[in-house]
């Protein structure tokens, strides 16, 4: 059963990203497995942003490389995470 805080982040990332992240794996590549281009992963981050209150650096991009990588930065925001 998946943490109510992550079934949250994917719905939200299925409906900012039109793809179905529900049901694919924590690990899945966002370009490779999802298909995503530069432009959906800048979205991601700025659902990231919006939603977690996170800031995050230019740099720190490049580490967003899987739905789990995306969803421990947005919910390093979150109080009590």
């Amino acid at each position: 059963m998946l943490d109510v805080e992550y079934q949250r982040f994917l719905a939200l990332v299925g409906e900012t990203l039109a793809v179905d992240a529900v049901s694919v794996s924590p690990d899945a590549d966002l370009k490779r497995d999802l298909g995503l281009d530069s432009l959906d992963i800048l979205e991601l981050v700025i659902l990231i942003e919006t939603e977690s209150g996170v800031q995050l650096a230019g740099e720190g991009l490049q580490y967003i490389t899987t739905l789990a990588d995306a969803y421990a930065l947005w919910s390093s925001g979150k109080p009590g995470t």
